[in-house]
């Protein structure tokens, strides 16, 4: 006697009503162009140009699945996440904080830090963030970056704030970070802190006029001054996600070598996809 293998039409019925839902997870192709959200001018991370550290990490991403990325450019100020990835104008930002709220975040891209930095004819060999001629000499730095609070818990007060706030759009020259560098250089203040991939960056560019030092806290202050950078998509754009992820772990090499050669300080991370 021949057994009837045929699936009942109750459980055909099934499978067919989740045809829809599953359809999609399993072979919804990558959008034609990946769109980027970018700031039109934070100089060393991003310009209108492409040349940035992060838009390259962009170009990376797209071109794993053969495209040329395409950018969405906003002011990186309040409001940025809502007019841009809510908004549905791109697909992704790189260089959000790993576990920022306002995002999905890919697993960890790196783990860099605040630093500081000043000029090799300047005599001083500063040996951290706890060294104690920092209260002895001006430190400039964005206003209430946490480089900031952790001298303020340590009572250094000497510090020079940078207003955070510009139009990078008009007056992408007016980038605070341009204008601590130049008043380094320029002796009006001392040592600058910033944020490593940013200082790095200027480190190199001026080829041994400057000095970088890794913070190495020694305090209990609970300001932290090392932070993991993710990429953020849109909130439940689960398979975004995945795709810009499968990208970054794919073109790792080709990132490290990119952050490497922009002088960008790496920590060791548990974590991340790239590492010292």
């Amino acid at each position: 006697m021949r057994k009837d293998y045929r699936l009942p039409w109750r459980v055909v019925g099934k499978f067919i009503i989740l045809l829809p839902i599953l359809i999609p997870l399993i072979a919804r192709p990558a959008p034609k162009e990946l769109t980027a959200c970018s700031d039109p001018g934070l100089t060393p991370l991003f310009d209108m140009q492409g040349r940035g550290i992060y838009n390259k990490i962009e170009e990376l991403i797209a071109s794993y699945y053969g495209q040329k990325i395409g950018r969405y450019f906003f002011p990186m100020q309040m409001g940025f996440i809502r007019h841009t990835l809510v908004e549905k104008a791109c697909h992704f930002v790189v260089g959000v904080p790993a576990g920022y709220e306002l995002t999905l975040n890919t697993k960890p891209l790196f783990r860099s830090t605040y630093v500081l930095v000043y000029r090799s004819d300047s005599g001083f060999d500063i040996k951290g963030i706890d060294d104690p001629i920092l209260s002895r000499l001006k430190i400039g730095g964005i206003v209430n970056n946490p480089a900031f609070f952790y001298l303020k818990d340590e009572g250094i007060i000497n510090y020079v704030g940078y207003n955070s706030f510009y139009d990078s759009f008009n007056r992408p020259d007016d980038n605070p970070n341009l204008q601590i560098i130049k008043d380094l250089l320029d002796k009006k203040i001392d040592v600058a802190v910033l944020w490593g991939p940013i200082a790095g960056y200027f480190v190199k560019e001026y080829n041994g006029k400057l000095k970088m030092v890794l913070p190495n806290p020694k305090s209990q202050s609970d300001v932290r001054l090392d932070y993991k950078v993710a990429i953020g998509v849109r909130k439940g754009d689960t398979l975004m996600k995945e795709y810009v992820e499968k990208a970054i772990l794919e073109q790792k090499e080709a990132i490290k070598s990119l952050l490497v050669s922009n002088n960008v300080p790496l920590l060791p991370c548990d974590n991340c996809v790239i590492n010292p």
